[in-house]
């Protein structure tokens, strides 16, 4: 219960490890849960308010799981949480240029380009060490991990 809790804390540090773990946990879960609605939910877009409801809260937990494992990642590497609100906005401005502005057969490249974007970003936020010691966001998690492994 204690590696949950810690989950769900925006403050603080996460490690690597910690959020490759986190990351693949909720990457399963969303990929099975979509498996699983395309297999038995009911088709089409009158489906019953059950299923809506089960939908959305089966979606909300492991998207904030993950929201704040990034965020805490983020304090890792000594950045704010506010890069995780500029680069929601550079995906509501990617999708709205998408859809308003780029030409019909400009999109491809539009949609490579965000993906290598957000690969990058998944890819740093996974490999790239944190900072060493403390920094203003806590303690750092590596240190801290090893205290309480000897303690042990």
């Amino acid at each position: 219960m204690g590696r949950l809790r810690e989950w769900l804390n925006l403050q603080g540090r996460g490690s690597r490890r910690e959020f490759n773990t986190v990351f693949f946990s909720v990457l399963f879960w969303m990929t099975g849960y979509i498996w699983a609605l395309k297999t038995f939910a009911p088709p089409g877009r009158d489906q019953p308010l059950g299923w809506v409801l089960a939908g959305l809260s089966l979606m909300l937990a492991p998207s904030a799981i993950g929201l704040m494992a990034i965020a805490r990642r983020l304090h890792d590497l000594d950045r704010s949480a506010g890069w995780l609100f500029a680069f929601s906005i550079s995906v509501k401005l990617i999708k709205t240029l998408y859809e308003r502005v780029v030409p019909e057969w400009a999109r491809p490249v539009l949609v490579v380009l965000c993906f290598a974007v957000a690969g990058l970003s998944l890819v740093l936020l996974a490999t790239r060490k944190g900072t060493a010691g403390d920094n203003q966001f806590g303690p750092d998690p590596l240190r801290h991990a090893e205290f309480d492994a000897g303690a042990a």
